[in-house]
């Protein structure tokens, strides 16, 4: 009996820590990982300290079939957690619109760099408004062409309409030098195309997503796998649908604008508070100065004064 319960000791030891992990962190990797490094101690414990052969093979048999079904949970929460997050944002009206749209056939598939030439020729071609979500953004898209591409659409009075900003559920995020590279050089343009008259405006807008749909005026939506800001070489299989109906275009571009705008309006409001922050921050740092100088020179009064009566001093007992 002795032997059953230290085998349920380390069943329950090694389900504890992939849950305490879990619950720790909300990473269901860090959760595996916590679960595979005690399974790795028990396993070392076990060859050492257990003589008998048979008892040795039983006991690692118990710690790594507690590992394998510790694993197996999280790739289903991981697979379902994945897709929980792309039935974000589709309500039932949503899909029953798509299967709407699907039943009526306004469709065309586009694949691979098809996408690519999706995303100049709208720019090229868009008379009234571009609307893009993408999950990130980066300098391989975000290259000379578009930026060329980009300012022509904004000079023939086109608004352009940009949301990004993956994150992940379960990890902080940081930018790679070529996302922020990319960040910086749409918000340049943005703020170009708020200065110049008669221009078209673009929003950029930084907020947790991870739809890819590009609509053009209201020609056309493309929905599917493609990150339109981010994706220039198209290693893996893409594949999107080129979808035609008029009700979903209006539909789609007026949630996209809206949350676009929106989101432009608070980072908005957050660049002005940084900068009134910054400016009340270099206002203390200069009266800190002033107030520094300030004593510094009545210090200095007072030192020349010190000076003056030591000369008189000395003058006197000469005479």
């Amino acid at each position: 009996m002795k032997v059953a319960y230290f085998q349920m000791a380390i069943i329950v030891s090694i389900v504890a820590a992939y849950f305490l992990a879990n619950l720790l962190t909300k990473s269901f990797k860090n959760a595996i990982t916590a679960a595979f490094a005690l399974s790795i101690l028990w396993s070392i414990w076990t060859t050492i300290m257990v003589y008998t052969p048979k008892l040795r093979i039983v006991q690692l048999f118990f710690i790594w079939s507690t590992m394998c079904a510790c694993w197996y949970i999280s790739r289903k929460r991981i697979e379902i957690d994945y897709l929980r997050n792309r039935l974000q944002g589709y309500n039932d009206k949503k899909i029953e619109r798509i299967k709407k749209i699907m039943e009526k056939s306004d469709l065309e598939v586009i694949t691979g760099d098809q996408h690519r030439e999706v995303l100049l020729n709208s720019l090229i071609t868009a008379e009234r408004a571009i609307y893009i979500l993408s999950g990130w953004a980066t300098i391989y898209v975000i290259d000379v062409s578009f930026k060329k591409i980009l300012r022509d659409a904004l000079m023939r009075g086109v608004n352009i309409y940009l949301g990004f900003g993956w994150i992940s559920s379960n990890q902080k995020y940081e930018p790679k030098p070529h996302e922020t590279e990319a960040r910086e050089i749409l918000n340049r343009a943005a703020t170009w195309a708020e200065n110049v008259p008669n221009t078209g405006k673009l929003f950029v807008a930084e907020y947790p997503n991870h739809s890819k749909i590009l609509i053009c005026d209201d020609k056309f939506a493309v929905c599917g796998s493609c990150n339109w800001l981010s994706n220039n070489s198209f290693n893996n299989e893409e594949r999107s649908w080129k979808i035609l109906d008029n009700d979903f275009i209006h539909s789609e571009a007026n949630e996209i604008s809206a949350n676009i705008t929106a989101e432009w309006a608070k980072s908005k409001v957050v660049a002005i508070q940084k900068l009134e922050a910054q400016i009340d921050l270099e206002i203390k740092s200069r009266q800190k100065a002033e107030a520094r100088a300030k004593a510094e020179a009545e210090a200095r009064k007072k030192t020349e004064a010190r000076l003056n009566e030591l000369e008189r001093a000395m003058v006197k007992e000469k005479q």
